[in-house]
């Protein structure tokens, strides 16, 4: 049995994305049962139709994780449509931008400038803040704890279970919030009481990194039960 990552690789990329599909299409009607409160319901199966599409195109998609994420970001605008599939695609090509080109691994100091970067765009994207119950209010507490953990020297897996941590505790927050982006803010009181369809997902994404993360060379990631929250 191999050791336990601390770089990630375009292989690592490729897992993160099957494992992040599979997800999704578990939890899709959960997450549109969520978007049924103050959108349009189809959230979840937005983000099915996304991610099954990166999961037909990776055997095709080579280069190194840069690229890979660049094609990943990509394919996500192309397919979930919508303001989903921006900011989803400016998560993808933020880290693109992190990572560069050519660079063969993804080290934790890259991943974190690429998740903090991917916060801003988010943000810029729509011009959200935290505490208007979207994306930004997981993707944003992840990449705070990232840069926390990158400067207190943690080994990847414990960096990424903090940020999946973190983003889940945004997620859930977001409950007790009023919409004040979005198709969600336009039913005012009536978006306070369910967590936002977004958030939770993005959740999601970061909990299924962090997972395939604490794998050893050779394990199953279906050993690792990713929650939905």
């Amino acid at each position: 049995m191999g050791d336990v990552m601390e770089v990630l690789t375009s292989d690592d990329l490729r897992g993160w994305m099957t494992d992040f599909a599979r997800t999704i299409e578990a939890a899709q009607d959960h997450l549109s049962d969520l978007d049924a409160y103050a959108g349009d319901a189809d959230h979840g199966a937005n983000l099915v139709r996304g991610t099954q599409a990166v999961l037909a195109a990776l055997p095709q998609l080579q280069g190194p994780p840069g690229q890979l994420c660049k094609d990943i970001g990509l394919i996500l605008v192309d397919t979930i449509g919508g303001s989903s599939g921006v900011l989803y695609g400016t998560i993808f090509l933020r880290l693109a931008q992190a990572i560069g080109p050519t660079a063969p691994i993804i080290d934790l100091p890259t991943l974190s400038l690429g998740l903090g970067s991917a916060a801003k765009g988010i943000s810029d994207r729509g011009g959200a803040q935290r505490g208007d119950k979207t994306m930004l209010d997981a993707v944003g507490p992840a990449a705070e704890a990232l840069d926390l953990a990158v400067q207190e020297a943690c080994p990847m897996s414990v960096a990424l279970i903090r940020t999946a941590e973190a983003a889940e505790t945004g997620a859930r927050a977001t409950a007790a919030l009023q919409a004040r982006r979005g198709k969600a803010s336009y039913v005012g009181v009536r978006s306070i009481g369910t967590s936002d369809p977004g958030a939770t997902s993005a959740a999601l994404l970061l909990r299924c990194l962090a997972a395939r993360a604490t794998l050893t060379s050779g394990e199953d990631a279906d050993r690792h039960g990713i929650v939905v929250i």
